[in-house]
């Protein structure tokens, strides 16, 4: 009896041992990791450190992409952290967990670890925007940012001035017609809410000029009386 089962208990045991051989292969099979980091414009964003359950795998290129190789069995849970360059903050914040899916592809006897990529978003708390100051051709019109002055309209009546700010800021400008008296309105304003991102910001202003008015000089008239013949 025990002779008959020989047979059977070693076919058995090959069996088991290239089954564990599989899946210790299955355990070994690498994939690569492919992490993308932008800014909040959709640009890709150079200088953001990579790391993969606790290791760092690198720093973003000048395309914002990381690439690393990873191992492990299906279903492995693997924790990818970003930390975005200085001053710069996650949008959804810095840890993201994805699995190692195993997937077979036509033609492959084997089933392998599906590439993984993972897209991250960083912010700047600030936003710099050019603002546009168009006049109907007046020229030597200081411009006046929050009560500074930061340029002066050109001959053709226009200033370009660099706004830096948060999104949500109420920033007053103003053109500054204290030396230019006749013209009206005087000194105009605006009240610019800053956009969430950078953009084009235009002042557009017409002016009309008042006529100097002059004094009328009385006469005195001569009284009557003998005159001198």
């Amino acid at each position: 009896m025990i002779s008959r089962l020989k047979p059977i208990l070693q076919t058995a045991l090959v069996l088991f041992l290239l089954a564990s051989c599989a899946g210790g292969e299955e355990a070994e099979k690498s994939t690569t990791l492919h992490v993308l980091v932008s800014d909040d414009d959709g640009e890709p964003l150079e200088g953001a450190s990579v790391a993969v359950d606790g290791s760092e795998v690198g720093v973003t290129d000048s395309h914002g992409r990381v690439s690393t190789a990873l191992r492990g069995p299906d279903g492995r849970l693997v924790a990818i952290y970003v930390q975005c360059p200085g001053g710069w903050t996650p949008e959804e914040g810095i840890q993201r967990d994805m699995r190692l899916r195993h997937m077979r592809q036509l033609g492959e006897p084997r089933a392998n670890l599906a590439p993984l990529e993972s897209h991250f978003k960083c912010s700047f708390p600030t936003r710099s925007h050019v603002l546009i100051v168009h006049t109907d051709g007046r020229a030597d019109l200081p411009v006046m940012v929050t009560g500074k002055q930061v340029s002066i309209t050109d001959s053709h009546g226009v200033a370009q001035v660099v706004i830096v700010g948060t999104p949500g800021d109420e920033v007053l400008v103003r053109l500054d017609t204290d030396d230019h008296p006749l013209l009206r309105p005087a000194s105009p304003s605006r009240r610019l809410i800053l956009p969430d991102k950078s953009r084009f910001l235009v002042f557009d202003q017409e002016f009309e000029s008042r006529e100097k008015r002059t004094k009328k000089v009385k006469r005195r008239k001569r009284g009557g009386g003998p005159r001198r013949l």
